[in-house]
């Protein structure tokens, strides 16, 4: 391989998006001209209000659903394709969708879940080992899924999905319906994993304590239009149009609180 490939492939984005639109029947455009890149390991934050074409984007860049028009590149895969090496490489979590089985205990449907990505049973174990240390769950994990609290199952669900060692995690409002101590305690634990892993985390979430804790980069929707793009810790000095906006969301995410 030529040095010139090597250097190529090393400067893929994370993520491209170019002109992304998505329109379901006739006429109803869920997401209009899209566009945003992410070079390096971060975490994004994409806020919208209900409707605002949040999780569709996550649907696109997960490959679930592919765009009407534009392109999106994930680590330099057409999501789409759901390529193994793409799948390998990406995990993901729902607050609304649960991936482990409420009849297996964690370490067995976790153990299960991980088969997939080619990995030995001693790899498996020493990653669930350790991560269930962090997590603070290692004590939960032969009790049955569906005996545990929503906390300790959302910490289990990461664990799930970060178990292959992926290069981004999307987690689309995974902190729903958590008391105020879990919730802090998944954020901070979200951090700890961007941080010791340099792992890149897209979220989606109507708690805006979670934006303002976790967001180094946010991408702003609303009715699938982009308004902003950027770093966070700049989003006051922009138009108060967008200041505006997110004035109402705050209101809006209140609700959720």
């Amino acid at each position: 391989m030529t040095l010139m490939k090597i250097k190529s492939q090393l400067e893929v984005p994370i993520i491209e998006a170019r002109y992304i639109t998505q329109t379901f029947g006739k006429a109803t455009e869920v997401l209009k001209n899209i566009s945003f890149t992410i070079e390096k390991p971060t975490i994004l934050s994409v806020v919208g209000a209900n409707r605002a074409g949040k999780s569709t984007l996550i649907k696109i860049m997960l490959g679930l659903i592919s765009p009407t028009n534009g392109n999106v590149k994930v680590l330099g895969y057409n999501p789409y394709l759901k390529q193994t090496d793409f799948l390998k490489k990406v995990g993901f979590i729902s607050g609304q969708k649960r991936i482990l089985s409420n009849d297996l205990s964690a370490r067995r449907s976790i153990i299960g879940n991980a088969l997939f990505y080619d990995l030995s049973l001693t790899q498996i174990q020493e990653r669930l080992d350790n991560l269930s240390i962090l997590f603070k769950v290692n004590h939960k994990l032969d009790q049955l899924v569906r005996t545990l609290s929503l906390g300790e199952i959302i910490k289990l669900e990461i664990i799930n999905s970060i178990i292959h060692k992926p290069k981004i995690v999307f987690l689309d409002e995974p902190s729903i319906g958590l008391d105020f101590d879990s919730h802090e305690t998944i954020i901070n634990l979200l951090k700890q994993l961007h941080e010791i892993e340099q792992v890149t985390i897209v979220l989606t979430s109507h708690y805006m304590r979670d934006i303002k804790a976790l967001s180094k980069q946010i991408l702003v929707l609303e009715n699938g239009l982009q308004l902003y793009n950027g770093d966070f810790n700049n989003l006051p000095k922009n138009t108060s149009l967008l200041n505006n906006y997110l004035d109402s969301l705050n209101k809006e995410i209140v609700k959720y609180s």
